[in-house]
């Protein structure tokens, strides 16, 4: 029996390379050695390319990541946005100019060359996960909890913005691992998740697959859905989508 588990290598990559996952997530070579030792370890399912994957669309879209010391993962910690308001007009970011988005991309694309019979994917991130770095989780909560039409139009804008993103994927000859770890209980209860987060959720897998057919590559893979979640069967609703935490 095949287990529906993808174990994946993050920021454990820095440890291959005897530097800092901050060091690690900035410098390209750094990040290509670290992988590349990894899988040469490990040899497993899927190389998710990047260190500190929850910050990557925040910071194209102008979230400071701050530097850490030593083993920590670097992180967001002031949100860009000062009221849901902001996110609402929220235009998509250039993955060729802003962040580390081309970073990756180059990576991902060496890691190909080096590993072609590996499958080796960009993480892409599903709307709640972007907000949450945007906003701040507690203002996100208590958007979801006090503005839930308005917090549903941000998440399905988050979610339109990233077909930008799987394009340039795709048009690197590389595939997308979509996650959307944050949208999970006690965050979110069913009742929210259904009514706020869902529409979203299945616009995000809609731009994942347009942005694919797009750009030519017309198909995809297992892993393009949210990670942790399970594909809905032939006699099961769309809400039933259940995602872990």
């Amino acid at each position: 029996m095949k287990i529906a588990f993808t174990p994946v290598v993050y920021e454990h990559a820095a440890r291959f390379v005897g530097r800092t996952p901050w060091e690690v997530s900035r410098e390209a070579d750094l990040m290509f050695e670290g992988h590349r030792r990894a899988y040469l370890e490990y040899h497993h399912q899927v190389i998710a390319v990047g260190i500190d994957i929850y910050n990557l669309e925040a910071e194209a879209y102008g979230a400071k990541v701050e530097e850490c010391e030593g083993d920590a993962i670097p992180a967001i910690h002031q949100p860009l946005w000062t009221s849901l308001d902001d996110g609402l007009a929220l235009k998509p970011f250039d993955p060729d100019r802003d962040g580390r988005v081309a970073l990756l991309i180059s990576v991902g694309q060496r890691l190909k060359r080096e590993f072609p019979d590996a499958d080796v994917r960009i993480p892409v991130a599903g709307p709640f996960s972007i907000a949450f770095n945007l906003r701040g989780i507690s203002n996100l909560c208590v958007d979801v909890i006090e503005r839930p039409e308005e917090t549903a139009k941000m998440l399905l804008r988050l979610a339109e913005n990233q077909a930008v993103l799987c394009r340039a994927i795709a048009k690197a000859g590389l595939e997308v691992a979509f996650f959307e770890s944050a949208a999970a209980p006690p965050i979110l209860s069913l009742r929210q998740f259904r009514e706020v987060e869902l529409p979203a959720l299945k616009r995000a897998n809609f731009r994942t697959i347009r942005g694919w057919i797009l750009a030519g590559q017309g198909r995809v893979r297992e892993g393009n859905r949210p990670h942790g979640a399970r594909r809905c069967g032939a006699g099961q609703r769309a809400d039933q989508t259940t995602v872990g935490y």
